[in-house]
């Protein structure tokens, strides 16, 4: 486990943030609303990880999030690669 820099408490996850840009088109009518929607991932915006305790700011990618809770990690291997 790893100690948060900003409360100190000892934590084994982190709580994160994605902020994406999304287009979504579909149809409009006051009888339906909205329909036959589609929606298409544009591009990732902002990417933030914070301790779930006290919601300091720990990483701002999901590698360095990685090397946090895992000093040792390369960066190369995922949590599922390592099962």
């Amino acid at each position: 486990m790893s100690t948060c820099p900003g409360c100190k408490k000892r934590i084994a996850a982190l709580k994160y943030t994605k902020r994406m840009n999304v287009e979504e088109t579909g149809l409009f009518s006051t009888k339906d609303g909205f329909s036959q929607t589609n929606q298409e991932l544009l591009g990732l915006d902002t990417e933030e990880y914070t301790c779930p305790e006290c919601e300091a700011l720990i990483a701002g990618s999901e590698d360095e999030a990685y090397k946090f809770l895992d000093p040792e990690h390369t960066g190369k291997e995922k949590a599922k690669d390592k099962q």
